[in-house]
């Protein structure tokens, strides 16, 4: 879990220069003391110095107090603890970055759709990001499915195949790198793959050090299970081996999180951290 300290405010120089600010204001108003003049002269001499000095001492304060508050607020600053360190493994050389923000309270987390994956590889866009760390992340390929799989060996594969839209069902045949097959439980299911997989390999795929995979749903028949263990069971229902699932019934769990941290700019409030969940007996 996340951990993260209590941001306490520190201003240091306040004092010293409240002090200092009261001394100067007390020495522009103090009058001198004058000798060995005539008792009238010395009245004239006074009440002239008085009005000379009734235009400076506004001038004083004001100089004085708006130096007070300009290096009081300057010297103030946040005593904050950093991040720990990441449970991903650092294995990423000059991952390309994309912004992200705390989305949830254990951190900012980040998926993208099956278009944001397809997309042709562009400036820092994900499909991009796909093609500069697919190998590192998928060195054996990437493979869905149980009894019946799909296999994509390459980067370019998965631009090939993605988006692929199409009825949810389940495989009666194995595939690889598929570039016409319509079947929207599958592209779903490896959209959700590349991210969880990238989120692992490269610690800043996102801005938490929480693992993607560790998350849980939030609501529905799959409420309180994380996104890894779901993952298992979509893969059991798209492969053909038993489950009390049905084809549609994942894929449309699937588009939900896909969506939900959208390029790490947004939470669709379908996942949760592992200490929000309420499971309902």
């Amino acid at each position: 879990m996340k951990v993260t300290k209590n941001v306490d405010t520190i201003c240091p120089n306040v004092d010293y220069w409240l002090v200092f600010t009261l001394s100067a204001l007390w020495c522009a108003t103090k009058q001198r003391h004058i000798t060995s003049i005539p008792a009238q002269t010395k009245i004239y001499i006074m009440t002239s110095e008085l009005q000379e000095r009734k235009g400076g001492i506004r001038s004083i304060l004001k100089v004085f107090i708006s130096a007070s508050v300009i290096f009081a607020l300057n010297s103030c600053t946040k005593d904050t603890l950093t991040k720990p360190f990441s449970t991903k493994p650092n294995t990423a050389t000059d991952p390309a970055e994309i912004d992200t923000g705390d989305t949830l309270k254990c951190g900012g987390f980040r998926t993208q759709t099956q278009g944001g994956w397809g997309a042709p590889a562009h400036g820092n866009n994900p499909g991009k990001y796909l093609h500069d760390h697919f190998t590192g992340a998928f060195p054996n390929g990437l493979t869905v499915g149980c009894t019946y799989k799909i296999t994509l060996t390459s980067a370019q594969a998965i631009t090939d195949y993605l988006p692929g839209g199409g009825t949810p069902a389940v495989l009666t045949t194995n595939y690889t790198n598929p570039v016409k097959l319509k079947n929207n439980l599958a592209s779903q299911l490896i959209t959700l793959t590349l991210s969880v997989q990238f989120d692992l390999y490269d610690p800043k795929f996102s801005s938490s050090s929480l693992p993607l995979g560790s998350l849980l749903i939030g609501s529905g028949p799959f409420k309180g299970a994380t996104i890894t263990d779901f993952l298992k069971e979509a893969n059991t229902v798209l492969g053909g081996c038993p489950s009390k699932y049905t084809a549609a019934q994942i894929s449309d769990v699937l588009t939900t999180i896909n969506e939900n941290f959208d390029d790490g700019t947004t939470n669709g409030g379908f996942i949760v951290c592992p200490e929000d969940i309420v499971i309902n007996k």
